[in-house]
């Protein structure tokens, strides 16, 4: 009997592991082509040059002005912290520094009285987000593109590899 994909395919065994393998791949694919897009997607991040943090006395404070960094890290646990803006508890001193001292209208003079003001109060502040979006579009489906032709290529490989094995050619007869 000659040895053709015609043949194969009358085989039972052959259907099943070309159904197995075409779900494989197929989802391969799609893991690849959507881990590809959600990497490199455009996403929100907090404009530090516009947004500002509005005291409880009405004072505005530039974060820029005080180094302080606004980020908007999406894994970011909202529930262990004060403020899901303010990482950084250096930062959180110094928000709450500033914001006492517009409260106060005139500078607080050891750093003891500072430290015992700032356990005293809460977040002392609330912070005014401005958004905007980071990254293009282009590269990511540029990415994901070739994240599709590379698993294509990879696809057509196995495929020869396959019929390699099974047939002694990697381009056997229909």
């Amino acid at each position: 009997m000659e040895k053709t994909i015609s043949s194969l395919n009358e085989k039972v065994w052959y259907r099943l592991v070309k159904v197995i393998y075409r779900i494989f791949i197929s989802l391969i694919i799609i893991i690849a082509v959507g881990g590809t897009w959600e990497y490199t997607k455009p996403h929100k991040v907090i404009d530090n040059n516009k947004s500002y943090i509005l005291c409880d006395s009405g004072h505005k404070i530039n974060p820029i002005e005080k180094n302080i960094t606004l980020t908007s890290d999406e894994n970011y646990n909202f529930f262990l912290n004060e403020n899901p803006y303010v990482h950084s508890d250096e930062d959180r001193k110094s928000l709450k520094i500033a914001c006492l001292a517009s409260t106060l209208n005139k500078p607080v003079k050891t750093a003891s009285e500072i430290l015992s003001e700032i356990n005293k109060i809460g977040n002392n502040f609330t912070i005014i987000p401005e958004w905007k979006l980071s990254g293009s579009l282009i590269p990511s489906i540029l990415w994901s593109m070739l994240a599709l032709i590379i698993m294509i290529i990879i696809n057509g490989i196995i495929q020869r590899v396959f019929y390699y094995v099974i047939f002694g050619t990697i381009k056997p007869k229909k």
